[in-house]
């Protein structure tokens, strides 16, 4: 089994080496295309690319890894952006790849967002390369509804999570975001992509994030997203990679306005649906007081301070978790 790595550059000589040495070891070819590069990216991709390709930015993201895809020869896709480090027992990538009903991995990413702090979740990054799996979505575009067909088409593939290994990503520090103007262009790009599919709620959540809580336009996104979730059909929530998160994220949201009644159905969706998570157990303990049901909501308290979350669950503040929780006892 060959395994390719596959990355879009521009301006990426601070990064571009770190990212190369964690994985160079461990892949079989190095596939790079550079979206337009003036500081030196360029040069210094050419000398450790396999395959280098220069193309044009067009304003999506999904295009441009595509056109590393269809130019990679290996067996599995290994994506990465330069601001990103493998970490740990990179060597378990390898054995990933001989796994026989594993059509594609998760890995954790640990990304740092300033202040000593981390956030925590689970990506895919890994996977099988097949003519049917291309990249979707102009801004935060993902391989996963791709996946999807393939695994409905052809029972048995499996998406599994992968341990002894993550990926670190210093992209989102406040100092590297602002300097290259990060959030500027996602908002940008989410908009064009939410005016070109408005039922989309991943593109809608994604945006409420770029925007942020004190956006006065933030919410009416997050609204939007956890409402098209409420209408979807079973088989359409599970395919929705963060539908989980959303609708935990939604319910919090109507919550604070004081709406207790879609905050308890998008809770029960997620437990009943998608899985347990202590997070929504939470939301859902403080939806179920807001309606009056105090012995429900202790017992859900307990229930969401006994259990772990998923290997492959959304992150959440487990401290701030635990102090919430006990705030909440208290209420009762």
């Amino acid at each position: 089994m060959k395994l390719s790595l596959c990355m879009i550059v521009r301006d990426e000589i601070e990064f571009l080496d770190g990212c190369l040495d964690s994985a160079a070891g461990f892949v079989d070819e190095i596939v790079i295309a550079d979206t337009g590069s003036r500081d030196g990216t360029l040069e210094r991709a050419f000398a450790r690319a396999t395959r280098l390709l220069q193309i044009p930015w067009r304003d999506h993201f999904a295009e441009a890894r595509n056109v590393t895809l269809e130019a990679a020869r290996g067996d599995w896709i290994l994506f990465l952006d330069a601001d990103e480090r493998l970490v740990g027992e990179v060597r378990s990538l390898r054995a990933a790849l001989s796994v026989r009903d594993a059509l594609a991995w998760q890995l954790e990413v640990h990304s740092d967002v300033g202040g000593g702090r981390s956030e925590r979740f689970h990506a895919l990054r890994l996977f099988r390369r097949r003519e049917d799996v291309r990249f979707r979505g102009r801004v935060h575009e993902q391989v996963t509804p791709g996946l999807g067909a393939v695994m409905e088409a052809e029972p048995g593939w499996q998406v599994r999570a992968l341990s002894g290994v993550h990926v670190d990503h210093a992209g989102y520090r406040p100092d590297v975001a602002d300097a290259r103007g990060k959030r500027e262009r996602n908002v940008r790009l989410l908009r064009r992509a939410v005016a070109e599919e408005p039922g989309e709620p991943y593109l809608h959540y994604k945006l409420f994030q770029a925007l942020g809580q004190g956006d006065p336009e933030a919410g009416s996104h997050l609204e939007r997203a956890g409402r098209l979730l409420l209408a979807a059909p079973a088989a359409e929530l599970q395919r929705q990679a963060v539908a989980a998160e959303v609708l935990t994220a939604a319910a919090q949201g109507w919550l604070a306005a004081g709406h207790a009644a879609p905050a308890r159905t998008a809770c029960r969706r997620v437990l009943d649906e998608l899985g347990s998570h202590p997070a929504t157990r939470l939301v859902h303990a403080q939806a179920l007081l807001a309606a009056g049901s105090a012995a429900e909501a202790g017992a859900e308290i307990a229930r969401a301070l006994a259990e772990s979350p998923p290997q492959s669950g959304f992150h959440y503040d487990r401290a701030g978790f635990e102090a919430a929780a006990r705030q909440l006892l208290r209420r009762l």
